[in-house]
């Protein structure tokens, strides 16, 4: 019996079981005596019961026949006295119900807090309804019950009763003569889950009914206790006096103090009783429990059963139902659902996992979880959030299950079992449904059906059919996703449901775990029991000792050279008639009294004597380790401050002992461990002669062991006086190779003659580097005893399961401190999981001892001694050496060394000229060995000296070398068969494996292609080549090249890495046969070559997730003798396929990462508790970026979950306060469902706002380096191209596209100013290289119309080797409601050469007057010389060089009333417009003349449009003052020309007008045979005016649309006196372009001080876009106040659409009660109109009643040059203001008010009054207007000569008024 992990035994049972569970064959056992005795040598654990008593000399054991009310077929036998055997009365109650009855087998479980009774069956039971049954069970005592377990036989039971048995409730009774006995009531609830449900049994559980019983029993153990403790104190003082004097007789307690006794108790009675009270109000608390889960994208259906269990550090729940069938529950997707949960943790310990389960009935049930929180609703409010992402189901593949079980704690993980069932002839069918669980020491899997569904022709897992998942006489492979259960000690097997002819039969379950290859492979062996319907499972041990088998084919043949050697030594002494012994040694630990009080680590000891050493052993392990187990510790010891731990050793034979290593382990935490002493003592345990002398050894060492800078890892002793203590500087170079940086901490295990110094990790922190980079040499020193001379290094790292934790290191060299020589280790290798045949260890062997001072020179070619070296192990080469220097500006010839002779472990050196002057700096070597097909050989060093230095080398060995020890293979020593290698000089470059696959063509014409033996491909890459490389059937990665039409062949070339590559060549091999050897006859190219291919795949790197594709062009391209070549250009760079074989894999990533975050000095502050720190991740399928995760800063780790293909690259961006900031020095990701693993290295500061991007390291394959790119973005100069006011730089984000990719979005630095127009925003962003930039991607999400940008042009600067600049035009609009609507644009390089300039489609329009004759058919051919090319334009900037206006206006009158000539085109400021040549003018359309009738004298224009290309410099700031429009010959008709108007797009909403002549007159243009030139200029005032384009059509507009939900945010600053004065009510009013107004909207609440915020509605028929706002106060009263109103800026947003816009004048406005303000609504592309001011005098005539008690009011409207307003357009306008009330007779009121500019003056007025009533109104004489503010202040007067009243003639209370000669014109009344 294996009682191993069952701790003190304390009572056993013996049970009697049936044949079969349906057997009825009577037997019996009779038991007289039991003994157990133990193995090893404790007698004192031994038992031996003997159960004869009076009445008989044994006990009989029987199976319990048919109506037996009392268990006979089970004996519990108590192995302490202190326990008592008690027997059970369970009674059953059965339910009144008429179908609660039942007949059949019944099984009873009694649970208690002493452990369980057993399962008890009672077969043939009667029940009837009503009835009470009481069965009678013996067990030992079971201590206070928590459970009953009941179990009904379903085959029993009557099959058309759905429930078998309903039971009311079971009472357990038992008597004890220690406390009387007691009793427990168990209830049956149906909500209580079910625990299992089977073929043939329902298993219950049931609690107490109540927790009464709880006190009862605390309290009645409390008081035998309390009394046993009183009796004992006042016993014992008697007791001592009767020792003391034996005569004196003991005398009985009197009464009194027995009373108080009594009292006493009672007292204590009391007190148990609360402290029982206070304890069961926690009990109930613990019960508090909920569980939240998070369901996903398919919910949970009614008829599903959901199931959870609990394991705690003691013990585990139930599996708890928390949703029922019955129910009828249904989880919806993306809903939580909250589930209440019964848990009493405070049984469980420390919650480590947690296990969700749904029913697996129906394999067609599926449901995916996102989450699931475990929360403690009480005290102390304990919360677990468990990330899930999985589908519960079968439905989708073999690999998701019904169950999924989640960490509790962030110390666990999910680990992936591959169980293995080897079975028989004979496995059941697919309805038995086979299980297994797994026990390991930390809980257990659960029990797991082993499934395989179908698939139908599409691939969909087919849930009608159910086979079986075992295949007879085969080996069956299953996975098993749960929680680390540490080590496994049992495996149960079983079947669920087996059918009657059901047989399974196996010999073996094997498992193993692939994330951690050290556990090895278990092996559990089944001793040939069959399973079926009698024996349903079976519990397997492991076979023996743990079965290890190890995860590398490296290790395993170390394992077996090992048991080879051991075995040898067994029979050389078995020879030699010595038998083989043991040594033990007692060691003896002194802990230093300062070291820490918990010591959680693990000690191990080395010693070496003369005949051996021994391994690192753990002294404080329960088990050290040993395969045999002779040093296994009885208890683990606690190493306490001060004590001497005392460990037993036991070691073969060493001989006298020259030294010891004490060592800790690398990864465990100490705190302040330190040693003092140790001391050991060979025990004598044999006679052998000299060997059994006894050794005592006791050293002191005053060591702190551990990870910290002040301690170390492993100490040496030497015991011998002649042995000295050395250090060792051990230097390791990582490879030029990619991805070879990792934090991974290595070890190395030195060995020379003297001894070896056991593995010794180097610990990364005791350095400023925190990791191996790239190229990087890093130096660590080791204290060890000794060494002698150097023979190897063994080097590995401890994760052998992981992807992408290893590195590539080039040599590793040793060298004692104080000495002038190294010695160099050569490596060359990959020390990482993912290649395949590599291992994480490597024996490297000593190559060559050079000198430490030795440097390097600057190697520029010229004559030069170069050393070869074949390694000691490789074959003998003879041969031609072909060497080719590569450098910064170029590359010599191959210069070739015939017939040099390279033996193994030997030198050749030989003198070389590679040309001086002709490569500049040589950055690489590029070696060739001869192309012979028994080429086997691997160059271990190459040396370069100087020719001068040659000869002198003998003498002295400190001149300069370059030396570099690569490793390289040749031949078949290589993977691929290379015959050339790069041998990199320069640090800065890096090596990589290139995986081309060429595709054969399919057959064409039934004729099979004949590709040649030898062929050479070159890879021409941004920064260099890789030279012709040949290729053969050598450098295949495998085995059938050419014969495959269709198909790929995949070849591997390594190579300096040439950047991104830009063409390939394949070209057939027609070198010179004298470079290759006598045996080279593959070199030669047959006539009969004949290869066509259609594609060439190119992998930079085996593990890369990109590659790059060339396709043939026209098809098929075929290499022939004729055709020897094939370049192919333009690659795609796609996601990698699977095209190419033969390579290694690097796990796919699942996208869920374990995300590790290493924080520097500069950590979360008290300044940054408000920072937050986001990750996003870019991959094959999103490249862009994901939606961005936060990181916790607490717990420095975190879940994150993409979906984006393999991952490529990672975003990390910091925002929060402004002084924020955070060192980042590495992160480390671990995909939560594969091994794979990234590195990358940060080591920066970020600040608030800034980010950094890395890229997901991958072995070999080549990373973008992070560039800096300085990004210059220019804004419009228009007032309003910055938007509202509150863009800041920050709001906007840039996304880089270019040949390698893009760059995630990136914002710009944090700037807390607003942008203004003009503005050049420089940034400077960090993110890895997109490769050759192509493409600027600009944004923001501003959603509102006028919180967008203008965007002049782009430019980004960048080095990537030499500095790039690349110029993006852009000239649009970044507004949702401007241009096209967009907010975000992606910008690419101009098609020519001017990139600093840009070219844009410009309109043109000319206004022709039709008073002439035949206009149209002048307009007609006005438009045909257009589109003939005669008809051009010349723009003139508005100021010239001296800063004065030099544009001559046409027909401007002079002083004395003379108009001047016009201009003269052959003036000086010809040579100025040399600059500005005349621009082609095109027609619009061919129906874009029109008439237009623009002013009230009916003046009729006709309109021609036209648009010309104008290319602008970017940087100018050339406003058009002028412009002249040239018409070639010849032209027969005159047309007069009324305007002009330019815009600088067809969807420009503003335009500027150009007029030839005064207003209302026009100028000719006509020609016959001459140039003719007109010249016209933007005259005063609408050369500062910008109207409404005419010509643009209403649909290309983006008009501000409104719904009339509007926001208004006022700031004003009140003044000193006017602090505490009152304002009157205010409001606001809405104007559309047609000057519709929305009427005074109040603003409620007005105070006029500091920020305030208004919601104002309007009906939006009336107003349906917003032109202009009015701001007012209304007029003063006496409750109203009379204080002024002074804001300095409003802000206006749509709540519906966002629109926003601010006022354009940010200086204070003042206005006074009766006042009001207009505002012009600033949309982009708009410009602003000025605020001036207007004085109003209106004369009330002098007859009587002529005054009124009622208000007038006055509305101005403006022209444009002269045209009244008739078509409402914007930018014409209207203001309304009071001009009065309470006006008397013959008064003159005047009144000043500001509005927008009238264009270009006051054209009309509009008076009313609101005074109602025949005889109210007023008489007005008339009404004069001046603009008071700018030039034109001439005074306008308005004839009126009439009454407002609703008694006059017309009734008319509202008139229009013109000026005096406009009404004069009119006929005004």
């Amino acid at each position: 019996v294996n009682l191993a992990g069952t701790g003190p035994l304390y009572k056993l049972r013996l049970q009697l079981l049936p044949l079969s569970e349906t057997s009825t064959e009577a037997s019996s056992w009779s038991v007289s005596r039991v003994q157990l005795t133990q193995s090893t040598n404790a007698p004192k654990d031994n038992v031996d019961i003997s159960l004869a008593d009076d009445r008989s000399s044994s006990k009989l054991l029987s199976v319990n026949g048919d109506g037996d009310l009392q268990d006979s077929s089970c004996l519990e036998l108590a192995t302490r006295p202190e326990l008592a055997t008690i027997e059970y009365r369970v009674q059953l109650d059965t339910s009144a119900a008429q179908t609660a009855g039942y007949k059949g087998r019944i099984g009873v479980c009694l649970v208690g807090g002493r452990g369980d009774s057993g399962r008890r069956s009672f077969c043939g039971l009667q029940l009837d309804p009503g009835q009470t049954l009481t069965l009678q069970l013996n067990a030992v005592d079971l201590g206070r019950l928590t459970r009953c377990h009941v179990s009904v036989d379903l085959d029993s039971a009557d099959s058309a009763n759905a429930d078998p048995w309903h039971c009311d409730h079971v009472t357990v009774a038992w008597e004890q003569p220690a406390d009387g006995g007691g009793s427990v009531q168990f209830g049956v609830n149906e909500q209580q889950p079910e625990l299992r449900r089977s073929r043939s049994k329902l298993d219950y559980i049931l609690r107490p009914m109540g927790m009464e019983h709880k006190v009862d029993d605390l309290v009645k153990q409390a008081i035998n206790l309390a009394v046993e403790e009183l009796q004992r104190e006042e016993e014992e003082p008697e007791l001592a006096h009767i020792a003391e004097d034996p005569s004196e007789e003991p005398t009985a307690p009197e009464e009194e103090e027995i009373d108080d006794l009594a009292k006493e108790a009672k007292f204590l009675v009391e007190d148990i009783a609360d402290q029982v009270a206070k304890r069961m109000e926690g009990i109930h608390e613990e019960y508090d429990w909920q569980l939240r889960v998070s369901t996903g994208e398919t919910g949970c259906s009614a008829d599903s059963e959901i199931f959870v269990q609990v394991y705690g550090a003691t013990g585990k729940s139930e599996n708890l139902r928390i949703k029922s069938q019955t129910e009828k529950l249904q989880l919806h997707p993306q809903c939580d659902a909250d589930l209440p949960l019964k848990l009493k943790a405070a049984e469980l310990g420390e919650l480590y996992k947690l296990r969700l389960s749904t029913s697996d009935d129906r394999d067609e049930h599926e449901w995916f979880v996102k989450q699931v929180i475990l929360e403690h609703r009480t005290a102390p409010h304990e919360k677990f959030t468990c990330p899930v992402d999985q589908w519960f189901g079968r439905r989708r593949g073999p690999l998701h299950e019904v169950a999924h079980e989640l960490p509790l704690s962030e110390k666990l993980s999910v680990l992936s079992y591959t169980v293995e069932i080897e079975n028989a002839h004979t496995v059941p069918s697919g309805g038995s449904r086979p299980y297994v669980q797994l026990l390991g020491t930390r809980g257990d899997s659960g029990y797991r059906r082993l499934h395989r569904p179908p698939k139908d022709a599409k691939g969909h897992a087919d849930v009608e059919q159910t086979p079986s998942p075992l295949s007879p006489d085969a080996v069956d492979s299953f996975r098993i996703d749960c929680v680390d259960l540490d080590r496994l000690v049992a495996v149960q097997v079983g079947l669920e449901n087996p059918q009657p002819d059901d047989a399974w039969l196996f010999d073996s379950v094997r498992i193993s775990v692939p994330q951690r290859p050290d556990l090895g492979v278990q092996v559990f062996n089944n001793s040939s029991a069959e399973l079926g319907p009698d024996v349903a499972s079976v519990e397997l041990l492991p076979d023996g000792a743990q079965s290890t088998a190890a995860a590398t084919p490296e290790l395993l043949n170390q394992q077996q050279q090992q048991q080879e050697a051991e075995a040898r030594q067994l029979d050389e002494r078995q020879a030699s008639g010595k038998q083989p012994s043991q040594w033990d040694w007692i060691v003896t630990l002194r802990i230093a009294l300062d070291s820490g009080p918990k010591q959680t680590g693990r000690v191990f000891l080395a010693l070496y004597g003369d005949s051996g050493h021994s391994r690192d052993v753990c002294l404080n392990a329960e088990s050290s380790g040993n395969d045999d187990g002779k040093n296994r510790q009885q208890a683990q010891q606690e190493l306490t401050p001060g004590s001497e731990c005392e460990f037993r050793l036991v070691t073969e034979p060493l001989g006298r002992l020259w030294k010891l290593r004490l060592s800790v382990h690398h990864q465990d935490t100490w705190d302040n461990f330190c040693v003092s002493g140790i001391r050991i003592c060979r025990q004598i345990l044999e006679e052998a002669g000299d060997e059994a002398e006894k050794q005592q050894h006791d050293v002191e060492l005053g060591v702190k062991l551990g990870r910290t800078s002040d301690a170390v890892l492993a100490k040496e002793v030497s015991l011998e006086a002649d042995r000295t203590i050395k250090q060792y500087e051990v230097a390791m170079q990582v490879a030029q190779r990619f991805g070879a940086a990792t934090d991974t901490e290595f070890f190395v295990d030195i060995s020379g003659s003297g001894g070896n110094t056991g593995r010794r990790f180097l610990l990364h922190d005791r350095d400023r580097s925190l990791w191996f980079s790239e190229a990087d040499l890093r130096r660590f020193l080791i204290e060890a005893v000794d060494l002698g001379s150097l023979s190897t290094v063994f080097v590995g790292h401890d994760k052998p399961g992981r992807a992408g934790v290893g590195c590539c290191f080039d040599w590793i060299s040793v060298r004692e401190a104080s000495a002038e020589t190294k010695m160099i280790f050569p490596c060359g290798r990959w020390f990482e999981s993912a290649f395949d045949q590599v291992s994480v260890e490597r024996e490297l062997t000593a190559h060559e001892s050079v000198h430490v001072s030795e440097a390097e020179f600057n190697f520029f070619g010229g004559q030069v001694v170069l050393t070869l070296c074949i390694a000691a192990d490789s074959e003998h080469y003879k041969g031609p050496v072909h060497v080719t220097a590569i450098g910064a500006k170029g590359q010599s010839g191959p210069l070739t060394q015939p017939g040099v002779d390279l033996p193994p472990g030997r030198l050749a050196e030989f003198a070389t000229d590679f040309g001086q002057g002709t490569t500049g700096r040589v950055q690489q070597l590029r070696i060739e060995l001869g192309r012979s097909a028994s080429l086997d050989a691997t160059l271990s060093g190459v040396c370069i000296r100087e020719a001068g230095n040659w000869l002198a080398s003998a003498i002295s060995t400190n001149n300069p070398a370059i030396r570099r020890w690569t490793a390289l293979e040749f031949g078949a020593a290589s993977e691929a068969g290379a015959v050339c290698h790069d041998v990199p000089l320069d640090r800065g470059l890096r090596v990589v494996d290139y995986v081309i696959g060429v595709r054969t063509a399919a057959k064409a014409g039934g004729s099979e292609p004949r590709p040649p033996k030898i062929f050479t491909v070159e890879i021409q890459g941004r920064h260099g080549n890789t030279g012709p490389r040949p290729l053969g059937p050598r450098a295949l990665l495998r085995d059938d090249f050419g014969h495959r039409p269709g198909g790929m062949d995949t070849f591997l070339v390594t190579a300096v890495y040439v950047g991104p590559p830009l063409r390939l060549t394949i070209a057939l091999d027609v070198s010179d046969s004298s470079n290759a050897t006598a045996d080279d006859a593959a070199a030669e190219v047959p006539d009969a070559v004949s290869w066509p291919i259609d594609a060439v795949l190119l992998r930079e790197g085996q593990f890369n997730p990109y590659e790059f594709r060339f396709e043939v062009g026209g098809g098929v391209a075929k290499l022939t003798p004729n055709s020897a070549s094939l370049q192919l250009r333009d690659a795609q760079r796609v996601p990698a396929t699977g095209d190419l074989a033969g390579l290694a894999e690097f796990p796919r990533t699942t996208g869920r990462f374990n995300v590790v975050l290493h924080v520097g000095s500069v950590g979360w502050s008290g300044q940054s508790k408000d920072c937050r720190l986001r990750l996003s991740a870019s991959g094959t399928t999103v490249q862009t970026g994901t939606h961005p995760q936060e990181l916790l800063p607490a717990a420095e780790r975190g879940l994150a979950s993409y979906s984006i293909g393999e991952l490529t690259r990672l975003r990390l961006d910091l925002s929060g306060s402004p002084e924020a900031r955070l060192e980042v020095t590495k992160i480390r990701l671990s995909d939560a469902g594969s091994s794979a693993e990234f590195f990358l290295p940060v080591n920066r500061v970020l600040a608030s706002g800034e980010s950094v991007e890395l890229a997901a390291n991958r072995p070999g394959v080549p990373q973008p380096r992070t560039l800096a790119y300085q990004v210059s973005l220019r804004l419009g100069k228009a007032r309003n191209s910055a938007g509202s006011g509150d863009l800041t730089a920050n709001s906007l984000a840039l996304t880089l596209h270019g040949d390698l990719g893009e760059s995630g979005s990136m914002p710009l630095p944090p700037s807390h100013q607003p942008l203004t127009p003009g503005q050049t925003i420089h940034a400077r962003l960090n993110c890895l290289s997109v490769g050759q930039l192509s493409g600027l991607t600009i944004g923001h999400d501003c959603p509102g119309r006028g919180q967008g940008v203008y965007i002049d042009h782009a430019t980004v600067s960048y080095s990537d080797p030499t500095v790039v600049t690349v110029y993006f035009p852009a000239r649009r609009w970044l507004d949702a409601g401007w241009g096209d609507g967009f907010t975000q644009a992606t910008l690419s390089q101009p098609s020519d050469d001017a990139a600093a300039c840009s070219e844009s489609d410009w309109l043109l329009e000319i206004q022709t007057d039709t008073t002439a004759e035949d206009s149209e058919a002048a307009s007609a051919a006005l438009m045909s010389a257009a589109s003939a090319g005669r008809l051009q334009v010349r723009l003139h900037p508005k100021v010239g060089a001296d800063g004065r206006a030099f544009v001559t206006e046409i027909g401007k009158a002079t002083k004395d009333g003379e108009e001047d000539e016009p201009a003269d085109e052959s003036s000086d400021h010809d040579e100025a417009d040399e600059s500005n040549p005349p621009m082609l003018l095109t027609p619009l359309a061919a129906d874009s003349t029109a008439e237009h009738t623009a002013d009230q004298q009916q003046q009729t224009t006709r309109r021609c449009l036209f648009t010309f290309k104008r290319r602008v410099d970017a940087d100018s700031d050339d406003d058009v003052g002028s412009l002249t429009l040239i018409l070639q010959p010849p032209f027969d008709r005159s047309i007069r020309v009324a305007a002009v108007s330019l815009a600088e797009s067809r969807y420009s909403r503003w335009c500027v007008k150009f007029r030839p002549t005064p207003e209302g007159q026009s100028s000719p243009l006509s020609s016959a045979e001459l140039i003719e030139q007109l010249r016209l200029t933007a005259s005063s005032p609408t050369e500062t005016a910008v109207e409404k384009f005419q010509p643009v059509a209403e649909s290309s507009e983006r008009s501000a649309v409104t719904f009339g939900q509007w926001r208004l945010e006022t700031w004003s600053s009140a003044a000193a006196d006017d602090a505490g004065a009152k304002l009157p009510p205010g409001w606001i009013e809405f104007v559309s372009s047609g000057d519709v107004s929305s009427g005074r909207l109040p603003l409620t609440g007005l105070s006029g001080n500091g920020r305030e915020e208004f919601l104002v509605s309007f009906d939006p028929v009336t107003v349906h876009e917003v032109f202009k706002v009015r701001l007012g106060l209304e007029e003063a009263t006496e409750t109203s106040g009379g204080g002024v109103w002074k804001f300095d800026r409003i802000r206006l947003q749509d709540r519906d659409t966002m629109d926003t816009f601010a006022s354009a004048q940010q200086h204070q406005q003042s206005l006074t009660p009766g006042d009001c303000i207009e505002v012009q609504a600033d949309w982009p592309g708009s410009r602003l109109l000025d605020t001036v001011e207007y004085e109003v005098a209106l004369k009330v005539g002098a007859g009587a009643n002529s005054g009124t008690a009622g208000g007038v009011f006055v509305n101005l409207r403006g022209t444009v040059a002269g045209e009244e307003n008739t078509s409402n357009g914007p930018g014409y306008g209207g203001s309304t203001a009071a001009a009065g009330k309470g006006l008397a007779t013959g008064q003159e009121v005047v009144r000043r008010f500001r509005s927008l500019r009238l264009l270009p003056s006051v054209g009309r007025v509009s008076l009313r009054c609101d005074a109602t009533g025949p005889g109210n109104g007023v008489f007005v004489e008339r009404l004069t207007v001046r603009l008071v503010s700018g030039d034109d202040n001439k005074k306008l007067t308005f004839p009126v000569h009439r009454g407002l009243d609703e008694g006059d003639e017309d009734n008319r209370l509202t008139i229009e008024l013109f000026p005096a000669t406009a009404a004069s014109t009119a006929g005004a009344k």
